[in-house]
């Protein structure tokens, strides 16, 4: 049960509150994130830079835990990211629409922290319902 509440504190303060200050109290130091195809990141800066992308591009970025599961030390959260465009996002021009789209991310736990964190989206929805593709 305690993976469950440290993988929603994450998401709550260190995503979206944005207080990576707290990234320590809940990931290990050897930590790694993943994001679908994307390369590997390590530890607290690249993370943070990984997101930044994100959180510039949709400022009010939040996430949403729907449903949450949890076997031995891995935790899987379902959950809906909602924002808002008003900045460009890597080559995609700010369009200032609204983003809404669902995920699952994959928690491992070392040391009684977050020791890997793999998440999974539709990559193609952000351009899609930012009005950037069609028939995708």
């Amino acid at each position: 049960m305690i993976y469950k509440q440290i993988v929603q504190k994450f998401h709550e303060e260190v995503l979206n509150e944005r207080c990576y200050d707290n990234f320590f109290l809940y990931c290990h130091r050897d930590f790694t994130f993943k994001s679908n195809d994307d390369r590997c990141v390590f530890g607290l800066d690249a993370f943070a830079d990984h997101m930044n992308d994100y959180q510039q591009a949709f400022p009010d970025l939040t996430y949403c835990t729907e449903n949450m599961y949890q076997d031995g030390n891995c935790v899987i959260v379902y959950w809906k990211m909602k924002g808002t465009n008003k900045a460009p996002l890597r080559y995609y021009p700010a369009t200032y629409k609204r983003v809404e789209l669902t995920g699952c991310s994959f928690f491992r736990f070392k040391d009684g922290k977050i020791y890997e964190n793999y998440v999974c989206f539709n990559e193609y929805e952000i351009p899609k319902q930012l009005g950037l593709l069609q028939n995708v």
